[in-house]
């Protein structure tokens, strides 16, 4: 068989050796325990989000039956319920990965959103308030964290 067959399988490329590898950095639980309590946090606050958007989408289909309710009300309303359990997962799921802009928005799109839900004056004020002060610790704690976690990265990089 010639060597230039396109039947004959290719040769490997040789494996990379452990000498040139780029060896893994300890990040300390002080920088990775925020982050993960963030993204852990931030997919909690997606299935609310499912979970509020599926029982709304059930209370307003028996009120769009009934005829109280008309349908773009039902797709609007839900389909914001959705947008948000998807925006949560994909950012908890940035944040996973340690991204600084992904933690940043969280922290914005979560600030505008209960800013919007409060103004609607739906439920009540002080239990909102005391969720948010629970929720905002650990999305600055978290956010933080993934600008700690870059900075020691690269600073240990540049030590080795």
């Amino acid at each position: 068989m010639e060597d230039n067959s396109p039947y004959q399988a290719s040769l490997t490329p040789p494996p990379i050796s452990a000498k040139e590898q780029r060896p893994a950095i300890e990040v300390p639980g002080e920088i990775t325990r925020p982050i993960k309590y963030l993204w852990v946090m931030g997919f909690i606050m997606s299935g609310v989000a499912l979970l509020v958007a599926l029982i709304v989408f059930n209370s307003m289909y028996q009120g769009f039956k009934r005829g109280d309710v008309a349908g773009l009300a039902v797709v609007l309303a839900v389909g914001g319920l959705f947008l948000d359990a998807v925006v949560y997962a994909g950012l908890s799921w940035g944040i996973r990965r340690t991204s600084r802009a992904a933690a940043c928005i969280l922290f914005g799109y979560y600030l505008v959103g209960q800013a919007l839900f409060t103004m609607q004056n739906i439920g009540s004020l002080i239990f909102r308030l005391s969720i948010m002060a629970i929720v905002l610790i650990f999305l600055y704690r978290g956010t933080r964290a993934t600008f700690a976690y870059h900075r020691h990265v690269t600073q240990r990089r540049s030590e080795a």
